[in-house]
């Protein structure tokens, strides 16, 4: 076990600027590196195409939010392709747009007050697994809305006026196979007359973490159907944690390597090079993970005030976190639950990563001091972050 992070907690502040990148207007965090989409006064037309990132002076920005306003009373905006990074629609973001079809990306949770209203060109609209809530009158005023695709098993809620003025009786509803029953007795859902089953893509995109010094990135992941780990990607699972008695605490993870079919349903932490992967269902025998003391939900989740929660891939690019009560976790998240042992910010985790294969590492002396690279080359200390054989066992060093 080696290479302590400290859990701590922490406040950041940000600074906000409006910049133009690419014929696209930001608003910028600059402490978080993040972006959100901002109003471009009616000059928006034809295809948008989102970015997940873009640089900008130098940094990279993720892009999270579809601003207020962003694209209010843009006649001319045909489609507009939202990035699976984004994870809010704020309110009236598309009122009185020119939209004709949209599809909402995959990370998005909630779809605030009148985002799409009085769109009346939109005849198409794609909604998410990730989509839970879909806000007072959201959509009112769509009258061309022909086709709904709702790519979710449990029907967001709708309040009240979500779809106001949207004819029900004449726009279909696609809903996932196995599910038509459980949308035509939902509040709001019911009240379209022609819901169908459907069956949606299965492909499962995982944004990856910020890159570290040796291009690696984390992502935390829990799928509700078992998935094939593509190549380049490796997969880990909790196979053990322990309070060392001093403060500190050992977590374990063993690999499942590229090619393997992961389980359903099981908490998982994904370690690759790319910034996206692609995982496709798959009906071989999964991997197996016995006693795997990872967690995860397929839906979005508050963390509990008596469980202390640790996830992958915070922005200061640690494998593991520390989160708070009050906190809700996104779907396909992995988590461990463990008691609240910690409670003070000197309390530190560190990470073994318990991988075979590392037998042509050979050496003359057994002392846990021995540390050599992946090239089998014997080094005296460690000066940067990656993975190395420490004592005959492969150790992440942060």
């Amino acid at each position: 076990m080696l290479t302590f992070f400290t859990l701590v907690s922490f406040i950041t502040t940000s600074s906000v600027a409006s910049v133009l990148v690419d014929g696209i207007y930001y608003e910028l965090n600059n402490s978080a590196k993040t972006a959100a989409v901002a109003n471009s006064n009616e000059t928006y037309s034809g295809v948008i195409d989102i970015p997940a990132s873009f640089v900008y002076e130098g940094e990279t920005y993720t892009v999270t939010i579809i601003d207020y306003l962003a694209f209010i009373d843009c006649a001319n905006v045909e489609t507009v392709k939202i990035p699976s990074t984004v994870t809010s629609i704020k309110p009236s973001s598309f009122e009185r747009c020119g939209l004709t079809s949209i599809e909402i990306g995959i990370s998005v949770d909630y779809i605030d007050y009148e985002a799409f209203r009085d769109c009346k060109n939109l005849t198409k609209l794609t909604l998410p697994s990730s989509l839970s809530i879909i806000e007072n009158e959201a959509f009112a005023g769509c009258t061309s809305l022909a086709e709904i695709y709702v790519n979710r098993n449990d029907p967001p809620k709708l309040i009240n006026t979500a779809f106001n003025d949207v004819d029900k009786t004449s726009c279909k509803v696609y809903v996932p196979t196995g599910r038509k029953s459980v949308y035509t007795r939902a509040s709001g859902w019911k009240d379209f007359s022609n819901i169908t089953e459907y069956a949606f893509n299965t492909d499962i995109t995982v944004n990856m973490g910020v890159a570290d010094e040796n291009g690696k990135r984390w992502a935390s992941f829990c799928s509700e159907y078992a998935v094939l780990l593509p190549a380049g990607l490796t997969a880990f699972y909790a196979s053990n944690f322990e309070d060392n008695g001093d403060g500190t605490f050992g977590l374990t993870l063993t690999a499942i390597t590229s090619g393997n079919t992961l389980p359903a349903k099981s908490g998982l932490l994904l370690w690759g090079t790319d910034e996206t992967y692609t995982l496709t269902k798959s009906s071989k025998t999964a991997a197996k993970t016995t006693g795997n003391l990872f967690a995860g939900t397929v839906d979005k989740m508050l963390v509990e005030a008596e469980t202390c929660y640790l996830l992958a891939s915070d922005l200061l690019n640690n494998p593991v976190m520390s989160l708070y009560d009050g906190t809700t976790l996104a779907p396909r998240t992995a988590y461990l639950p463990i008691a609240k042992v910690v409670e003070n910010a000197g309390a530190t985790i560190s990470i073994n990563v318990d991988a075979s294969g590392i037998e042509q590492i050979y050496t003359d002396e057994t002392s846990s001091k021995e540390i050599y690279n992946l090239q089998g080359q014997r080094l005296n200390d460690i000066y940067a972050p990656g993975m190395y054989i420490v004592g005959g066992r492969k150790v992440w060093m942060k």
